[in-house]
């Protein structure tokens, strides 16, 4: 992966990287007439302006960036560089950040990254950027912006021990499933199922178009609901009592769900295992702190959410 890009031919700043080249260029910009503000870079950008600001727990004044409605840059008296970005994680952000810094901001896996020194170490390191709190960067001898509260990326790794501990549950249910594709399948590659199935299962009335069903199909998403995922288990669930075969009827069509039409056993043993990977997920994921100064994705996030 390439850190900044390379191709753009138009910037929107040139770099600032101290409280007094802030101050300076803060200095040097001339309001728009008859108001203000004042364009950071190019006159018909009001969307990206520089001011000064009277600071309320700090001696002096900071100079802020400010884009659209978010102060993205603080520069303070004493040498700290606040960087805010207030939970947008564009592209148009990173670049902005990366002209006004010098360092390299990069959107990676939905994240905002930066590439630069951290305290301890002169070896630039990729270290995500906290959306929701503030960032603090110094300039150090070396004349590059330097991370100073810097949290290493974490990422989820799969406990297979785990995984096959809490996978044994829900053997029962498994071969259950695996015995009704088979013998639904005329091919033994696809099988199908009707709507009146859902209808009478479900004791639905609507005998017209396709009954809507709890989605498990998608988990840790934001559209899932967790409420029919936890009664989705409920229902697949061996609790030595015996469980009623209706209830494992049932589980099987909420596992088809909308995919009636040649449906596959590979792609319902994989919702099945998402399930109770996502409903388990407190058990089977361990969280693992990245220091190789690499950018990191977690593939497994969307079992967190």
């Amino acid at each position: 992966m390439s850190w900044g890009n390379n191709n753009r031919t138009d910037v929107y700043s040139t770099k600032i990287k101290t409280y007094e080249e802030a101050l300076a260029h803060e200095a040097s910009v001339k309001p728009i007439r008859g108001k203000t503000i004042k364009p950071l870079h190019r006159r018909r950008d009001t969307h990206l302006t520089i001011r000064k600001r009277t600071g309320f727990n700090f001696e002096g004044e900071e100079v802020v960036i400010k884009m659209y409605e978010t102060d993205i840059v603080k520069y303070r008296p004493n040498g700290d560089i606040y960087v805010n970005i207030d939970g947008w994680v564009s592209m148009t952000t990173c670049q902005v950040l990366t002209d006004v810094l010098g360092a390299d901001f990069h959107k990676y896996n939905n994240r905002m990254w930066v590439r630069c020194d951290i305290p301890e170490s002169y070896t630039p390191h990729a270290l995500p950027i906290d959306a929701h709190a503030p960032n603090i960067f110094r300039v150090n001898m070396s004349n590059t912006l330097e991370f100073q509260n810097y949290k290493y990326p974490v990422v989820h790794t799969l406990s297979r021990q785990a995984a096959n501990i809490v996978r044994k549950q829900y053997k029962s249910f498994r071969q259950y499933l695996t015995n009704n594709f088979k013998l639904r399948s005329d091919n033994g590659v696809t099988c199908t199922f009707e709507v009146n199935e859902f209808v009478h299962a479900f004791e639905i009335d609507d005998v017209y178009g396709m009954p809507r069903l709890p989605n498990v199909q998608v988990v840790g998403n934001k559209w899932t609901s967790k409420k029919a995922i936890t009664h989705y288990m409920a229902l697949i669930t061996n609790d030595g009592l015996g469980h009623k075969t209706e209830d494992f009827y049932k589980a099987v069509l909420t596992t088809v769900g909308g995919n009636r039409h040649a449906v596959t056993l590979k792609q319902l043993l994989k919702i099945l295992d998402d399930c109770i990977l996502y409903h388990h997920r407190d058990t089977v994921f361990v969280k693992k702190q990245v220091t190789t100064g690499a950018w990191a994705k977690d593939n497994y996030l969307r079992f967190i959410g």
